[in-house]
């Protein structure tokens, strides 16, 4: 099943309202938004991170965020005991997610990348994330969602 189907699945499964928008291919946020018609905040960038925990042993995670903020890789490496923690390489971020780097939406399918949501996704009353694919995007009420992901909420980013 695409991510596009399975992202559908899953707010159906969980009672989450949505709406979908497609629109010409956008990748960055400040474009993507645009094309929206949406604020910067609102969008949900995931982002897929590896912690190396030592020299053999590496841990994996979705990072949520809002789009005009940066992710804070040392406190997510003090909350993992990371020695270090970087994005994951393109190729990773496909084999984990099954979506190329841009396109991976905040929610996971794979239970080896643990999700890490930023408390400031909650400054919005509705959340907008790629659906998988670069023209479509989908909205959602932020509280339900995040209550349907149940991530771990923790202070991951600093503002723009």
């Amino acid at each position: 099943m695409e991510t596009y189907a399975k992202i559908i699945a899953f707010l159906k499964e969980k009672g989450v309202s949505y709406r979908e928008l497609e629109h010409e291919a956008a990748g960055r946020s400040e474009e993507v938004a645009k094309v929206r018609g949406s604020q910067m905040h609102q969008g949900a960038k995931a982002m897929v991170l590896e912690g190396k925990l030592n020299k053999e042993e590496r841990c994996y995670f979705l990072a949520i965020l809002p789009a005009d903020y940066r992710l804070d890789f040392k406190a997510i490496a003090d909350y993992v005991q990371a020695e270090k923690v970087s994005l994951a390489s393109p190729e990773k971020v496909l084999e984990l997610t099954g979506c190329v780097v841009g396109t991976v939406p905040p929610i996971s399918f794979n239970p080896g990348l643990t999700v890490l949501a930023d408390p400031a996704l909650l400054d919005n009353q509705e959340l907008v994330f790629n659906a998988g694919r670069l023209d479509c995007s989908i909205f959602v009420p932020a509280n339900p969602f995040l209550e349907a992901l149940s991530p771990v909420m923790l202070k991951i980013s600093t503002s723009s």
